[in-house]
């Protein structure tokens, strides 16, 4: 067994990231270790969408969020399928 305990794998949900995570989880099946994937929105663009939107902000904004969850859920649990391993 590896000394892995534990990786951080970024994702902007694009295709080279998606390599990225199909590579993470294929490691987690061969060494064992945790596994964090991570995306993250920077508050810029959050702040220039809620500056364009005005009221609407707020709405679009939790759409937005819960879309990006759901997509990064998505290609999560499919990597983790095709790694063999379990997605939490």
């Amino acid at each position: 067994m590896s000394g892995l305990r534990h990786v951080l794998c970024p994702t902007d949900l694009s295709a080279n990231s998606r390599l990225a995570v199909e590579r993470a989880c294929r490691l987690t099946a061969q060494t064992g270790c945790a596994l964090t994937v991570l995306h993250v929105v920077s508050q810029t663009a959050v702040g220039r969408l809620r500056h364009r939107l005005g009221a609407q902000a707020a709405e679009t904004e939790l759409r937005l969020v819960e879309q990006l969850r759901a997509e990064l859920h998505q290609l999560v649990d499919q990597c983790a399928a095709a790694a063999g391993v379990t997605a939490n």
